[in-house]
Parts: C-alpha cells; sequence; structure tokens
C-alpha cells in the first residue's frame, strides 16, 4: 500500500495554461474520494483525450485500431478518424455532472493511491494482434489496473476539473 493518499499524473503541454487552476483541481474533493478511484480531466472546446477514453456501452474500443481497419478496407484515413474520434471530441459543459467511464485521461488525473500496485504501470502495447497493430494507449492498461485494484471503483471524468 502506497505512502500518499493520492496518485496525480498530467501532460504538462496540456496542462500549462491558464484554465488549470488550483480551484479547477481542487473540484476533484467536491466528491467524498471514497466514492471514486480516479478522477479526470475535461476541456472547455473540445474533448481531448479520445483515445483514453473508454465509456460502455458507447466507446469500447481504441479509436486507432478502429480507424486503422477502417482505412485497411479501402475507406479513407480522414473519414474513418472523422468517425471514430472526432464525434467523441465534443466539449463537456462545465456544470454537466461527473460521467463514469471504465477508462479516460483528459492530459489530467488523480488517483486514490490505495489501488495502485507494483503491476499498474504504463504499457503502451496490446497482448493481441498483429505486430503492427498492437500499439493502445498507455492510460487504458493502467486504468485496467487500478479498477481491477478497486474492485471495479469508479473512474470519472469531472467536468469542473478543466486543464485546457
Amino acid at each position: 500500500m502506497p505512502w500518499f493518499d493520492y496518485y496525480f499524473v498530467l501532460d504538462v503541454d496540456v496542462t500549462s495554461t491558464k484554465t488549470f487552476s488550483v480551484n479547477n483541481f481542487l473540484t476533484n474533493f467536491i466528491y467524498p474520494s471514497s466514492s471514486w478511484a480516479a478522477m479526470t480531466a475535461s476541456q472547455t472546446d473540445w474533448y481531448y483525450d479520445a483515445w483514453a477514453l473508454r465509456s460502455w456501452p458507447t466507446i469500447t474500443y481504441d479509436f486507432w485500431e478502429q480507424a486503422r481497419q477502417a482505412s485497411f478496407f479501402s475507406i479513407s484515413w480522414q473519414w474513418a478518424i472523422k468517425r471514430s474520434v472526432v464525434m467523441h471530441n465534443k466539449p463537456i459543459p462545465r456544470n454537466h455532472p461527473l460521467i463514469e467511464v471504465q477508462s479516460a485521461f483528459g492530459g489530467a488525473a488523480i488517483y486514490a493511491a490505495q489501488y495502485l500496485t507494483k503491476e499498474c504501470v504504463y504499457n503502451g502495447w496490446m497482448d493481441h494482434g498483429w505486430w503492427f497493430s498492437r500499439e493502445q494507449c498507455e492510460h487504458v492498461s493502467f486504468n485496467q489496473c487500478v479498477r481491477r485494484n478497486a474492485g471495479g471503483g469508479k473512474f470519472f471524468i469531472n467536468p469542473q476539473f478543466q486543464n485546457v
């Protein structure tokens, strides 16, 4: 068990804006820490990190993998990206309630450290698939491990936790 209460991860290129503030960060603690395993960030104009996003039943797939497969069958790459990604990049209003997801990141996330183990690592490779298409978002594997350790603990996108 970690000696710290929370584990905070951020993309410094995304969070180096005036939008990312202490007040936005502190909105994560409006909610009892016992009610979540992770809180992830949102953005003001468009949702930043669709690659890490998994939300049953809507987004159960890796959008890059889906776009690769679609473009393999003579569908243009731009159309495949638009179909797989852009449709999920809509902004989330700041006053929207928490959005429960299976995985997300959005440029910043805070995790309840009690669910972290040495098995929870950032791994950008799937255990299956063709050698040239095994890449996956590293946050997905990390989030799966944390969720397992939390017994299905809840992951949320916090629309008030804005970073861009």
